[in-house]
């Protein structure tokens, strides 16, 4: 007999235990406190940056997956003008970065591998003595993952404000999903 537990976050469906997963990825900014501007990257290199990969998105390549949380954290309390976009990605291949505090435009071979984005906002900060940590917003409380080729899922994090930096800040993103 299966044991089933309840998801958080409005996803009323039950699942077999053990599917629901908690995936991490993390990066650290440069050295520098160079203002971001409104659609930014924000990554670790101005000049070889690399994607958030997200190992196990899925079980297996034709699988899929609800993500159904996210979570943002940073290793500065800063919250002034702390709006962010994550974007993820399916693909065999990462999507292209642009490189830390430049102008972020999405390639079109990646829009073909864009599965969706998860919006912060500064209202939903919490700042803690040397960090901060903010839920992420989905439209519509989750967001179905399919038709992935393979396993690894990958995000692009963008400024959508004008944000003062900390010096080689970390940003860890945590994906909360549940995978068929």
């Amino acid at each position: 007999m299966a044991t089933t537990v309840s998801v958080p976050g409005g996803y009323a469906d039950q699942v077999t235990a053990g599917l629901t997963k908690v995936l991490t990825a993390s990066f650290t900014r440069p050295a520098n406190t160079t203002d971001y501007a409104d659609n930014d990257a924000v990554n670790n290199s101005a000049s070889a940056p690399v994607a958030m990969s997200f190992a196990n998105l899925v079980r297996g390549a034709g699988l899929g997956a609800v993500l159904f949380g996210v979570q943002l954290k940073k290793t500065t309390t800063t919250t002034t003008a702390a709006i962010f976009r994550l974007n993820l990605f399916r693909g065999a291949a990462a999507p292209t970065p642009a490189n830390d505090n430049a102008a972020y435009a999405m390639a079109a071979a990646d829009a073909l591998n864009l599965i969706g984005w998860v919006d912060f906002a500064v209202a939903d900060w919490i700042a803690g003595t040397n960090c901060a940590v903010c839920q992420g917003v989905i439209k519509g409380d989750r967001l179905a993952i399919a038709n992935l080729t393979a396993t690894t899922g990958y995000g692009l994090l963008v400024a959508k404000a004008a944000y003062v930096p900390g010096s080689a800040e970390v940003f860890t993103v945590d994906l909360h999903v549940v995978q068929e």
